[in-house]
């Protein structure tokens, strides 16, 4: 395995790149990014995500569906605290906020 250094712009010292044998190609699998290059595949891949109409809130019928249980016990759950956010009049869920909820929560939340 070769490992030979590069200078960055800053002058720190980093490793050009790590193979066995030549330089990586176009199918290698190390990938150096920098972290605005990185937040901005990411701001594509959720951009992405919006247009294949991925749902990024759900109301309590597509929660009880997705945490397998009924839309009664959301109700219960929000009673006790279960995150929600407000789209006019209309109560939504965050399923990403509410699965952190629940593991925070333990046994207390169920």
């Amino acid at each position: 395995m070769r490992d030979e250094v590069g200078r960055g712009g800053d002058g720190c010292v980093r490793p050009k790149y790590l193979t066995r044998g030549a330089a990586p190609g176009a199918a290698s699998p190390v990938v150096t990014l920098t972290v605005g290059e990185l937040e901005a595949l990411v701001e594509r891949a959720a951009r992405a995500a919006v247009e294949r109409g991925a749902e990024l809130l759900v109301d309590r019928e597509g929660l009880a569906r997705r945490l397998g249980c009924s839309a009664s016990h959301i109700d219960a759950l929000r009673k006790k605290g279960l995150p929600t956010v407000m789209v006019g009049a209309a109560v939504r869920f965050d399923a990403c906020d509410v699965v952190a909820w629940l593991k925070a929560s333990g046994s207390a939340a169920a």
